[in-house]
């Protein structure tokens, strides 16, 4: 079997092609986007679900201005219900269609025609994408970790102390007592409490 080459011509038809033919999942980061891998990105949405699609884009105007992306394609985008990320100063592209990824430079429509010749690469193919599930459920536990502490670290250290303190005739003719436990109860008649418990006094031991 003859390896598939390194290095690549890549133009948005040909992103556009490799996303419609997506069974599980699809990330697309980049300055912008255009309407093809916009509306194959729409479709793919209505087979797998817009949820298993990821796009993460750069807003800026200068992005616009300078044809890295269209906002109708933005547009197309939302319609179908999928999420758009902003990422500021993103001006690398990455596609990862199911397990097969591209790293590639994008187009400036404005600077310079879409069209590309097979001999002027702008594209590589990432081959460490394709990763085997243990591997890729190693990796997402490292992430995990990082944001979220382990159980086992949050209760090490963790202790339980009970103490228990007698409520003397003197705590209970503290004022800041009295008025911590009418704000805590106030619909009983503290006041008439007081007065019975001060005649009565600290029964003697």
């Amino acid at each position: 079997m003859i390896a598939e080459p390194l290095f690549l011509s890549l133009d948005f038809a040909a992103i556009a092609a490799d996303i419609r033919r997506a069974e599980h999942s699809v990330c697309y980061a980049a300055p912008g986007i255009h309407r093809d891998p916009a509306s194959a990105m729409a479709e793919v949405a209505r087979r797998i679900g817009p949820d298993l699609i990821t796009i993460c884009l750069d807003f800026d105007e200068r992005v616009f201005r300078m044809g890295f992306g269209d906002l109708s394609a933005v547009d197309i985008l939302r319609e179908a219900g999928i999420a758009v990320r902003s990422t500021p100063g993103l001006r690398t592209g990455l596609a990862i269609v199911d397990r097969r990824g591209y790293i590639f430079t994008p187009t400036a429509l404005y600077l310079e025609a879409e069209h590309r010749q097979a001999d002027a690469p702008n594209a590589m193919r990432s081959r460490l994408l394709s990763i085997d599930e243990e591997s890729a459920t190693r990796c997402l536990e490292v992430e995990l970790r990082r944001v979220f502490p382990r159980v086992e670290d949050m209760i090490e250290k963790m202790q339980l102390d009970a103490r228990y303190n007698d409520v003397t005739f003197e705590t209970l003719n503290q004022s800041e007592f009295l008025k911590a436990v009418q704000q805590a109860f106030p619909w009983i008649d503290w006041e008439m409490v007081y007065t019975e418990f001060r005649a009565a006094g600290e029964p003697e031991r």
